[in-house]
């Protein structure tokens, strides 16, 4: 070896040397001969694996830090063919508890001859982030499992959707991705002033949570509690939207109907108050009829009362609407309404009269 390589190879040392005095506080450091035994250790090494002192780590072998034994045989080999290596390593300590450390082994190589002498680990403890990690990703796992979750890109395209949203919306993964949030809502909502403060507050970085009505495959209507959070990158810029939501369609749907329902009875309450006051039956009815309409969302509709008349049952109606009657058609109604105070229908010999008489069901609309 020439005195030029020999300096140099003492430059390096001291360098080397140097960086493992600074980095003694802060990192794990152990030495390893060549057939995996300690040959020296830093404090904080042997109180990372649970020794009380450096002494006691000395002659360990690099097995008793590991948790399955057939892996670090492969492990080892590597590591003394002279590669470095590097990443994230599970460790047992000596009470059997699990480690994480951030890791790297390094080849040490004689001065004389540059042979490999033994490698070196640094380690910091990345057990705490490491169980940090685990804990985040299980919950993000248990909400993937339990509820839709579907995320966007700052502006506002679907970038992914679990299986849970797909099952909501109808869609499947390849018709969904890529299209704008919008896909999914009311045509009317887009236009309105809301919809633009939707998104103003989340690229802002507000939360926006509640009810939400969106427009599933085929203009299917469904109703969300959801909740939209903005993640934002490492230069506080808005990177993309997650939407945490589960279905409430159906709790939404029977709650319009109690509220229908109750409407109802409201309105025929009313209706029977005022027949108590002037016993105007066809008045009583006129009063509420289109108020009935509106809450069943009904575009005809008639109140009738199964009488018997002479033996035979049939239907009095006092009140009717809607009917693209004919002018001679009109005039029958407005002469029967004159004479007995609405429609009297004689025949009920068919589905109609099954229906007023027999008390069936012959088809029910969502609304009732």
């Amino acid at each position: 070896m020439t005195t030029q390589q020999i300096e140099k190879q003492r430059d390096t040392n001291v360098q080397f040397w140097s960086r493992k005095l600074a980095l003694d506080p802060v990192c794990a450091m152990a030495e390893f001969d060549l057939t995996g035994k300690v040959v020296s250790a830093s404090p904080q090494f042997a109180t990372l694996m649970g020794f009380a002192s450096p002494d006691a780590v000395v002659g360990l072998h690099h097995e008793t830090f590991v948790f399955n034994h057939r892996q670090p045989m492969c492990f080892w080999q590597d590591v003394v063919s002279g590669n470095i290596t590097s990443g994230e390593f599970v460790r047992r300590t000596r009470q059997h508890q699990t480690v994480w450390i951030q890791a790297v082994y390094a080849p040490v190589l004689n001065v004389q001859d540059h042979t490999l002498r033994g490698i070196l680990l640094i380690a910091m403890d990345v057990t705490q982030q490491k169980n940090i990690y685990a804990e985040y990703y299980s919950r993000l796992e248990a909400l993937d499992r339990s509820q839709g979750v579907i995320e966007f890109d700052s502006n506002g395209f679907i970038v992914k959707a679990n299986d849970n949203y797909l099952a909501m919306a109808g869609y499947t993964e390849h018709e969904l991705i890529g299209r704008h949030h919008a896909w999914l809502c009311d045509k009317n909502y887009l236009t309105s002033d809301d919809y633009q403060q939707f998104w103003q507050d989340l690229r802002r970085g507000a939360f926006r949570n509640g009810r939400f009505q969106r427009v599933g495959k085929h203009g299917r209507p469904f109703w969300i509690q959801a909740n939209y959070s903005p993640v934002f990158d490492s230069e506080g810029k808005l990177s993309r939207v997650v939407k945490y939501a589960h279905d409430i369609t159906d709790q939404v749907a029977a709650e319009q109907k109690s509220a229908r329902q109750s409407a109802i009875l409201d309105i025929l309450l009313e209706a029977q108050t005022a027949f108590l006051h002037d016993h105007n039956l066809a008045s009583a009815c006129d009063s509420v009829f289109s108020r009935l309409l509106d809450v069943t969302h009904c575009e005809f509709g008639c109140i009738g009362i199964v009488q018997s008349v002479a033996g035979k049952a049939n239907l009095y109606i006092p009140s009717i609407s809607n009917l693209a009657w004919d002018e001679e058609t009109r005039l029958c109604y407005n002469e029967q309404r004159q004479t007995h105070g609405g429609l009297m229908l004689d025949r009920l010999d068919n589905i109609f009269g099954q229906v007023v008489t027999q008390n069936r069901v012959v088809h029910l609309n969502h609304f009732l």
